[in-house]
């Protein structure tokens, strides 16, 4: 929490080693500190859960552990989907030659059966 700044007086009186007591302080000093309880306040009202979860240092680092983890596990998801696609252009490729090879050894077996009839009517 980000103390006010205070005169010169009351930072010599009275050190802020150990906080800010709007009772010891002059008027000007004790209002900035008033002023800033009040917006601490409002924020505590208006915070959600995550607001002041993350204020605790334990829950904080528990969070930036499954950030971590979230981080990681999206990378090789990502990962994964560019191999998946890698390997579904190498299939594409792989199905092609397959039907372009199925061509061929129609195309032989054809011809085959062809030069066989021609051969049996020869003989």
């Amino acid at each position: 929490m980000n103390e006010p700044p205070v005169c010169a007086r009351c930072e010599e009186e009275y050190s802020l080693d150990f906080g800010l007591d709007p009772t010891r302080y002059c008027h000007e000093c004790a209002h900035a500190k008033v002023y800033e309880l009040e917006e601490e306040l409002n924020q505590w009202k208006t915070w959600g859960i995550v607001e002041i979860a993350v204020r605790n240092p334990n829950v904080a680092s528990y969070m930036q552990e499954w950030e971590d983890r979230t981080t990681k596990a999206e990378a090789e998801v990502e990962r994964l989907k560019n191999d998946l696609e890698k390997t579904e252009a190498l299939l594409h490729i792989a199905n092609e030659e397959r039907t372009k090879l199925r061509g061929n050894l129609a195309m032989a077996e054809y011809a085959l059966g062809l030069k066989q009839k021609i051969k049996e009517k020869n003989v």
